[in-house]
């Protein structure tokens, strides 16, 4: 087959990492440096840009791109990187793909420049550059050939360190059949004039390669508006959100929290699907992908791809940087523990939320005198062995643990060994605003109503045998379950309901947003809460803020943190906590005066004031 130069021949899978790479372009006015023969252009015109020009040395391409290729919001222009002929402040985004390497040797600093002049504030900077990678550059005869440059992460944020951008987001994409691909591309298009036979198999090899993370072809993000007054002399909190699986109670309280925190550039680190979840609570920060993950599936097997991700990212570590783990799990601690070993000036903090159990014990330990032995899960063996490795990191190098309870204060204290001046409690809360905001339902849909993951440490097991027991008395009682959990865990809770005969009773809801969560439990009458081990509730203040009255275990942090608006039950006991459940559900009077003292509770607890406490220890390490 010949060899065609049109859009749709040409289209790769690197072409489409660019197009993705590129983020939201609606209104944007744009500029693409190496336009080529306008695919670029082709598809931010239809993913809603304001207006693109293309800019090309090679004149016959621009001719072939206004033939293929004309739209109102696209110009085609002859013109050198190297003296860009438009005014400072035109172009709200600059594209460099594939177009670094080809300029002339050490020009680089030059064309960054030309493109941070025409660049707005604000501006946005997007190159790819060929990885520095001794596998590529073994299979690129032009590298031995014509010295075909490959560049190094530092390399290019030095580049752009100095042309006055700040690298904020880095991809890498593309392996061996991205690299093979091209050298068999220049030897049949140019000795042959022919496409590359077996085409469709090596583009869906390049496809799969850039589905994950690679190492052919670097991607770099880089913001202008780093060089801003309002930024400098800003410290940067680097976070790292590396173990998020579904949300839990620390995962709320960093969203909250980096939410409020205003005099910081921050920087987050985490899978694709730390990304999404972080996007859909509209956090503002640049993000550093450290593995493509689509469905969580195994813990062993992603944890370790999240670790890996994370320290071969060669993020660059600056003196006055502030390392920030999300939580003690590992692929969160490991890797700020080696960026603190290796920038020893940098600081380092640690969010601590909850002990592991004993294994061997189990949650039994936190309430009972007589200790039931039980055979340990791989699981529970695997999150104390994390917790204590993670420890001895954290006691060696982190400059300051943040904690939300007395309990948890004492044990890194005392037992750990921190000492109390490298160790702060700043408890959780709750905005309070967004939970009055929604109106109270007319009608109560629910007689009670559970928020959680489906994990044993929720004791969705004790919740359900409570609930039966209501039934026996109260046949119509409907209890919502909102949350979701691993599959196994998952099906079979579903199986247990179903065995009961609860299937008309409970109903699985399933994840909800912010504002059907809300309007759920002020559906309902009470909140269930039977967790086996917490180590604070911030889904209990919650519902707490819509006015519920709250049914828990007995443990110790409630006894602190919710001296009112909670009752407690001794563990296990589940027929005085059905039959509380029933009192209540047949007592208005005595529901809405509990109700209003978990109001008042709820009140003492705000993000802001959280965030103001943990924004001033930020500040002074």
């Amino acid at each position: 087959m010949r060899y065609s130069e049109d859009v749709k021949s040409r289209f790769t899978a690197r072409h489409r990492v660019c197009i993705e790479f590129s983020g939201d372009v609606k209104n944007k006015v744009m500029l693409d440096v190496g336009c080529w023969i306008g695919w670029y252009e082709k598809f931010m015109v239809e993913k809603g840009c304001k207006f693109i020009v293309g800019i090309d040395m090679d004149f016959r391409a621009l001719v072939k791109a206004r033939k293929s290729f004309s739209a109102d919001r696209c110009e085609f222009v002859c013109a050198s990187a190297h003296k860009l002929p438009f005014k400072p402040g035109s172009f709200d985004t600059v594209s460099m793909f594939d177009v670094l390497e080809h300029s002339p040797l050490r020009s680089e600093f030059g064309v960054l420049s030309e493109a941070n002049k025409v660049l707005n504030t604000g501006g946005l900077l997007l190159v790819s550059v060929p990885n520095n990678h001794f596998i590529i550059k073994l299979l690129d005869p032009a590298y031995f050939l014509m010295g075909h440059r490959h560049y190094a992460l530092e390399e290019i944020s030095g580049l752009t360190k100095k042309t006055g951008f700040n690298v904020y987001e880095v991809k890498y994409g593309g392996g061996v059949a991205e690299a093979l691909s091209m050298v068999l591309l220049y030897l049949f298009k140019h000795l042959f004039g022919m496409e590359v036979p077996f085409k469709s198999f090596f583009e869906h090899q390049r496809n799969n390669e850039y589905q994950g993370e690679g190492f052919a072809t670097l991607f770099i993000k880089a913001d202008k508006s780093a060089v801003n007054k309002k930024d400098a002399g800003r410290k940067r909190i680097i976070f790292l959100f590396n173990s998020f699986v579904s949300i839990s109670g620390g995962d709320t309280r960093f969203i909250e929290v980096f939410k409020r925190l205003k005099d910081f550039n921050k920087v987050i680190i985490t899978p694709s699907i730390g990304r999404k979840i972080c996007e859909m609570k509209k956090l503002n920060a640049a993000y550093i992908l450290t593995t493509k993950e689509i469905h969580f599936k195994n813990i062993f097997i992603s944890y370790f791809r999240r670790i890996i991700g994370a320290l071969f990212l060669k993020i660059e570590i600056r003196d006055e940087d502030i390392t920030y783990s999300t939580s003690d799990f590992l692929p969160d601690v490991l890797p700020a523990f080696v960026y603190k070993f290796t920038h020893k000036r940098a600081k380092w903090v640690v969010a601590f939320h909850l002990i592991a159990p004993n294994p061997f014990y189990g949650s039994d330990q936190y309430y009972s005198s007589h200790k039931k032995f039980r055979k340990p899960t791989i699981e529970s063996l695997f999150y104390k062995a994390t917790q204590l490795f993670s420890l001895a990191l954290i006691r060696w190098k982190a400059d300051k643990v943040l904690t939300v309870n007395s309990e948890i204060y004492d044990y890194l204290v005392k037992k750990v060994g921190l000492g109390a001046i490298r160790t702060m409690i700043v408890n959780n809360g709750v905005d309070i605003s967004k939970f009055l905001a929604v109106n109270q339902p007319k009608n109560k849909i629910y007689d009670a109503v559970f928020v959680g993951r489906f994990h044993q440490q929720k004791s969705i097991s004790d919740l359900i045998r409570i609930w039966e027991l209501v039934c026996k008395e109260k046949p119509d009682a409907k209890l919502a379950l909102i949350g979701r959990g691993f599959k196994e865990e998952q099906t079979s809770f579903e199986k247990e309901i179903l065995a009961r005969g609860l299937t008309g009773n409970i109903k699985m809801l399933g994840f909800l947003n912010e504002k059907e969560k809300i309007l759920t439990l002020k559906s309902s009458k009470l909140f269930l809460f039977p967790s086996s081990y917490e180590s604070w509730g911030i889904v209990a203040v919650e519902a707490m803020a819509c006015g519920l009255p709250v049914l828990a275990w007995d443990l110790p942090v409630f006894r602190e943190i919710f001296p009112n608006g909670l009752i407690r039950f001794s563990k296990g006991d589940i027929s005085e906590f059905a039959s509380t459940v029933l009192n209540l559900l047949c007592n208005d009077a005595l529901l809405n005066s509990i109700g209003k003292q978990a109001l008042e509770t709820a009140k003492k607890y705000d993000w802001n004031q959280v965030a103001l406490r943990e924004s001033e220890i930020l500040l002074s390490i």
